[in-house]
């Protein structure tokens, strides 16, 4: 078992020198979020209105669809928002 995942870890390892060697960035996306969720609720006005934009990361750890609406949860190190 573990021969095939050093076999495994091989081919990733030669395919990310291939792209690099073509010039291709293996890990070019970039996500630069401007709150954690904690802070991403507290910025959200009380009452009636939209709050400013805000953009998040996290780990999705809920997800429910119904027909027309979807909900989710995002959680981070701060807490945890519903989508």
């Amino acid at each position: 078992m573990s021969e095939d995942l050093n076999f495994v870890q091989r081919a990733r390892h030669e395919k990310l020198e291939q792209l690099v060697a073509r010039g291709i960035a293996p890990y070019a996306y970039r996500f630069d979020p401007t709150h954690r969720t904690a802070a991403a609720v507290a910025a959200l006005p009380q009452g009636e209105g939209e709050g400013p934009q805000v953009c998040v990361a996290g780990r999705l750890i809920a997800w429910r669809a119904n027909r027309k609406t979807a909900f989710a949860h995002l959680a981070d190190e701060s807490g945890r928002i519903q989508l």
